[in-house]
């Protein structure tokens, strides 16, 4: 049996807490650079063949972020703190990745694909710095897909069975490229455009656009049947949205969902301060987004389910799932 012990490495010349990513842009360092700013280190340099980013502050004692591990049968591991306890030094690293963007050349800080954590010993003003211990973050890539012969004939078949579906599958695609990037500013207004292109009607404004949606029964369902399966796996998801559509429109109704979501694209879609609050934490536009990419998901997945089916036998099916749902859910429609 392991016993879990969670205690302070024994070297107490560890003072400093520091991050490293791969940078990837087209910029060309002369030698490794380092600048200081709110008492950082921060510096570029070349490893491994590949441009990375250090960030590296000084830690008290009692901070969160000190070197701590736990140990099982005698094998010592250490424990990665919250990433809650660094968000701070996240936050430099975007405002590199967007100003070093526009000035230099920066496409992209990978500190989510590509983080290393570091304690670091040293001198006070970053003198004599040694890393005392190093952990790479792991990254859980994306799990790819076969795509056999018979995958290939399938696309094709599609394709001249439901043409139209080309549109919004593209739509999808594009957000399902963000998402794996975790890049949620991007992907929901892509995710969005599918809604709006297969139930708006053509439709801009926000009243109009709601009246169209509150009309289209493969919507209701796929909105329904996503609160249900976010219920279910995600329950704390769930209830962050419903106390947000409470909050805002004092009731949990399937009309204020489609008002929230279209809310939300147009705070994506504007320059401001709602949106710009989203640049360096989009910790709630991540449940947003996940919760409408499994509506979107639904509503393409249920093109090719009744692509063969009549229309009076697809809207009997989803009429009694739809009341099921709502049954479920004990929401109203307005």
């Amino acid at each position: 049996m392991c016993g879990i012990i969670y205690f302070a490495m024994e070297n107490d010349s560890v003072k400093y807490f520091g991050l490293k990513a791969v940078v990837e842009g087209d910029f060309i360092l002369k030698g490794p650079i380092k600048s200081y700013k709110n008492s950082f280190e921060i510096s570029l340099f070349l490893e491994e063949d590949v441009y990375k980013i250090g960030i590296i502050k000084k830690i008290t004692k009692d901070s969160p972020l000190n070197l701590n591990y736990k140990t099982c049968s005698g094998i010592a591991n250490v424990i990665v703190p919250d990433e809650s306890y660094y968000k701070e030094y996240i936050r430099q690293l975007q405002s590199i990745e967007s100003i070093g963007g526009y000035h230099y050349n920066i496409s992209k800080i990978l500190y989510k694909e590509t983080l290393e954590l570091m304690w670091l010993s040293g001198d006070e003003m970053f003198k004599n710095l040694e890393i005392v211990c190093s952990v790479r973050k792991k990254y859980k890539a994306p799990q790819k897909k076969v795509l056999s012969q018979s995958n290939l004939s399938s696309i094709l078949l599609l394709n001249r069975i439901i043409p139209d579906a080309s549109i919004p599958y593209n739509y999808y695609r594009e957000a399902n490229n963000y998402l794996q990037n975790q890049e949620y500013r991007h992907a929901y207004p892509h995710l969005y455009m599918i809604i709006e292109y297969c139930f708006a009607n053509g439709k801009l404004e926000k009243k109009s656009q709601i009246s169209e949606f509150m009309q289209s029964l493969d919507l209701c369902f796929a909105v329904l049947d996503s609160l249900a399966t976010v219920k279910t796996e995600i329950p704390r998801y769930y209830n962050w949205l419903q106390t947000e559509i409470h909050n805002k429109y004092a009731f949990f109704t399937l009309k204020n969902v489609f008002k929230y979501l279209y809310q939300q694209r147009g705070i994506l879609a504007h320059g401001s301060l709602r949106s710009a609050m989203y640049v360096s934490n989009e910790d709630d536009l991540q449940i947003i987004t996940i919760f409408i990419n499994q509506i979107c998901f639904i509503v393409c997945g249920n093109m090719q389910v009744y692509c063969m089916s009549s229309e009076d036998f697809k809207k009997k099916r989803l009429s009694e799932r739809c009341e099921m749902l709502k049954s479920e859910l004990k929401i109203s429609m307005e």
